[in-house]
């Protein structure tokens, strides 16, 4: 399964490369337009009128290996954001004009006038090296034709001391505010820049990402840079820096900040550095004012989220040691009943071994966990954390077929079942009542929730919902996200199709036509099934028969899992 491989090996690789790495800039240029051979414009203004506004990023590769690439925009010195993909490795340039394909909803406008632009390239070849990272040497200005060059001489930008996280009042600034302990904006410029130092080469560092704690809570996930050598972040309305869309209003009135900043290197541990605390106040707003018996406060959740299940019921699994802000571990129960697996020979964009298909029965009820299983839980359960993206509540991902076997085997002792593994030879003891991940047949009859179509959500039109159920390769920003996101299928589970994919229990195998009623899988095979599709993954990949397998000692960072509970 060349995707799954190709994706896992590029995060997997990251551990391994040498100590110092940095990004090439010789490839990387910009043309006015596709047809341009009037010479690279970095270093130079772009002068397009509003009918022809366009860039086009061009690279050179020599090795020819690339399978896809990945392409990231930064505005001025704000941080890199995602701006599109070329969807196929031999072709090394991107296209960024209005209504542009492959390109980002963020920057589907294309280019806007008064803007310097500089840009990241990513190759995704199966690793990930220093000749994998292609940097453009300088800016580009662009201009309404006629216009003014854009500046590009750099502003002055902050410089923390060794091992501290400056706060500074506006974007910027170059004098921080840690010793004065609070800040105060006007109502239409709220701001807050926030800026480390960790005394490292910036060579050597993959992504930095930013953390907050807002009136003393847990810490959750702000924005990342998507560079090691940018060390600096702008919080504001203005999204100069991609921030997460609980935050995404910037600094709000009467709040207490502090900022935890994650440098994650291209080989060894994580670090963090922790900024004091901040208060924010805006200008001509009052503070709230403190009641002896507080207002219950009801936030609107991202996504709608069913509490019930199709029968009415569900379940919480209780872990001893879940971070309390952490997402519970919730199973959905659902039905007995019967559906028909695989695809009709008839339809499009289906794989080969999705026939024949045929009528599977399922004669008892089985709980299904709502959500993939998140890093938090993992921990709780294991004491460990293997995930590449980390974040509590993202899904856990890097972890094999037998990982997940000792992490339903785990489970099932913390809550006082019955393993369903045999450790010493991995047999499955489906008679035992503790946790294990669904076979492949309960998996699709869970994704599609009494559907036949492609998508639970009817169809592969772009604008049929695709975006709004499923993180996948054009929208996911070429990482995981935390469950629960995106709406969930007709049943109440989510991102079943997309963000990672997911392992089943039984080994892959052709099918048959004949019905069969609590199908386990083949007896014995060299590959474990996987479903579902990942960040990565293109639309046909993320349709509810679509099949995949891996050798179930395999981690990559875009492949986790979701577990089944027998209905006692």
């Amino acid at each position: 399964m060349a995707r799954i491989k190709m994706v896992g090996a590029i995060l997997l690789f990251l551990w391994v490369v040498p100590a110092v790495l940095s990004a090439q800039t010789q490839n990387v240029m910009v043309f006015d337009h596709p047809s341009d051979t009037s010479g690279d414009l970095t270093g130079q203004t772009d002068f397009d009128p509003e009918n022809e506004r366009n860039l086009t990023i061009s690279w050179s590769d020599s090795t020819g290996n690339a399978t896809d690439w990945h392409v990231y925009v930064r505005e001025g010195v704000g941080g890199y954001q995602y701006l599109g993909r070329t969807g196929n490795g031999t072709i090394t340039r991107l296209n960024w004009f209005a209504g542009a394909p492959l390109i980002s909803s963020t920057f589907a406008d294309g280019p806007q006038y008064g803007d310097l632009y500089s840009f990241r390239v990513f190759r995704l070849d199966g690793q990930l090296g220093a000749d994998d990272i292609f940097d453009q040497p300088g800016y580009v200005g662009f201009r309404a034709e006629g216009g003014n060059p854009v500046s590009l001489a750099p502003p002055p930008l902050p410089n923390p001391q060794n091992r501290v996280v400056g706060i500074y009042d506006n974007p910027l600034d170059v004098v921080d505010i840690n010793a004065i302990g609070f800040d105060t904006d006007e109502a239409n410029s709220r701001a807050l820049q926030i800026a480390w130092n960790f005394g490292i080469d910036a060579s050597t560092v993959w992504d930095y990402h930013l953390q907050i704690s807002v009136d003393d809570g847990p810490y959750q996930f702000l924005g990342q840079t998507y560079s090691g050598s940018i060390s600096w972040f702008w919080w504001s309305p203005a999204q100069d820096f991609k921030t997460a869309a609980a935050f995404a209003d910037g600094p709000q009135n009467g709040k207490r900040y502090r900022f935890r900043v994650v440098m994650i290197p291209f080989t060894g541990d994580n670090d963090a550095l922790i900024s004091p605390v901040i208060t924010y106040s805006v200008a001509y707003e009052s503070t709230p004012t403190p009641t002896l018996i507080p207002t219950p406060i009801h936030t609107p959740t991202p996504t709608p989220t069913p509490n019930q299940g199709p029968l009415g019921e569900m379940m919480i699994v209780e872990l001893p040691d879940l971070d309390p802000q952490a997402r519970k571990l919730e199973m959905v129960l659902l039905p007995a009943g019967s559906f028909e697996m695989g695809s009709p020979e008839e339809m499009s964009a289906r794989g080969e071994d999705e026939s024949p298909q045929h009528r599977v029965t399922f004669t008892r009820k089985f709980f299904l966990s709502r959500y993939e299983i998140t890093q938090a839980q993992w921990q709780a359960v294991m004491g460990t954390n293997p995930a590449f993206f980390k974040e509590g509540n993202r899904p856990v991902e890097k972890v094999s077929w037998y990982d997940c076997i000792y992490f339903c085997n785990t489970l099932s002792l913390l809550t006082n079942r019955f393993p369903v593994y045999d450790e010493s030879d991995f047999s499955i003891h489906l008679s035992a009542n503790g946790f294990r991940l669904p076979t492949e047949a309960e998996w699709e009859y869970a994704c599609r929730a009494g559907t036949t179509t492609h998508h639970h959500w009817e169809n592969m039109a772009a604008d049929s919902g695709m975006e709004d159920h499923v993180w996948y390769g054009n929208n996911a920003e070429t990482q995981t996200h935390p469950v629960g996101l995106k709406l969930p299928n007709p049943w109440g589970i989510h991102d079943i199709n997309g963000n990672v994919w997911e392992w089943c229990s039984n080994w892959y195998g052709p099918y048959s036509a004949e019905e069969q009623i609590d199908p386990t899988g083949p007896e014995i095979g060299a590959q474990r099934c996987v479903r579902g599709g990942g960040w990565e993954s293109d639309a046909f990949e993320i349709r509810s028969a679509w099949r995949e397998k891996l050798e179930p000692g395999e981690t990559f960072g875009n492949l986790g899992l979701r577990i089944v509970l027998p209905m006692d």
